[in-house]
């Protein structure tokens, strides 16, 4: 196994399942313009199988706003979810968690959520997660599950750091440690509306 893979299975977030899953969250790891990117494709699998193993979960995601042809990363998803919350366009998981958490019907109790992203995302992923549902005063069980970074890496992917493992690995990285963990990390980020470069 190459050494940035085992770096990505140390850095990442290991959290079992919970018993039930009342929301399952995909991150959005954009599209090219004729298909969902290689990182979009192993995340929605292993939603799939969560689904599959949850049929009462509600599935939600986002799409990224940048993609070169809109449409085809929501067109995609909803062909493997049809019944999904669909969240809207969304440029960073700061805003991919704020509008996941509004398109939800306010009368769905959500109590367990699985958010499902890659190795090196999955740090801030889970700690933006948790801030966000604070915010509202809710404190759910947020778990998260991970796909290999190296499935992610896509030649043709719309964020240009995912093109390859060891530029996707120092941006999730030095954001986490030099942002996100910083006293009012979070709020600068979302201020800044940090996003992936295209």
């Amino acid at each position: 196994m190459p050494f940035i893979d085992r770096l990505a299975q140390m850095w990442a977030v290991s959290d079992t399942l919970p018993d039930n899953i009342d929301l399952i969250g995909v991150v959005s790891f954009g599209a090219t313009a004729t298909r969902l990117s290689n990182g979009s494709q192993e995340t929605i699998e292993k939603a799939a199988w969560l689904n599959w193993i949850c049929p009462g979960a509600v599935v939600a995601f986002g799409e990224f706003t940048k993609n070169p042809v809109p449409g085809v990363e929501k067109e995609r998803k909803l062909y493997y979810f049809p019944e999904a919350v669909f969240a809207g366009n969304v440029i960073s998981t700061i805003e991919e968690a704020e509008k996941i958490y509004a398109a939800l019907s306010p009368n769905l109790r959500i109590q367990r959520i699985v958010f499902v992203t890659d190795q090196w995302h999955s740090r801030s992923a889970k700690l933006i997660w948790e801030k966000v549902w604070a915010r509202h005063g809710l404190k759910p069980d947020i778990r998260i599950v991970t796909v290999p970074s190296a499935f992610n890496i896509d030649p043709e992917h719309p964020m240009t750091l995912i093109r390859t493992q060891w530029k996707w690995a120092l941006a999730n990285v030095l954001r986490h440690a030099f942002l996100l963990l910083m006293p009012f990390g979070f709020d600068i980020l979302k201020k800044l509306n940090v996003h992936q470069p295209t």
